[in-house]
């Protein structure tokens, strides 16, 4: 008897801790690539460049907002 609580005190740990590694990666802050900016975009249902005003605004906009986004279930 003994031994079998041991046993499931041990599957209920490794549950846990499973668990919350799980959690706190899925919920860690996460960042932009900015190498993996695209050299266009659709925008407004036509396709912009890398001399197109729109794009300068969305690429400075992305680089500059690069870090602390959340995941978030709401979006």
């Amino acid at each position: 008897m003994k031994k079998t609580l041991k046993i499931i005190a041990s599957v209920l740990v490794a549950l846990v801790l499973v668990v919350t590694a799980v959690v706190v990666h899925h919920f860690r802050e996460q960042d932009i690539a900015i190498r993996m900016i695209p050299n266009e975009y659709s925008y407004c249902g036509k396709q912009i460049y890398g001399n197109n005003r729109h794009y300068k605004e969305i690429v400075t906009w992305l680089k500059e907002n690069q870090s602390g986004w959340k995941i978030t279930y709401a979006t």
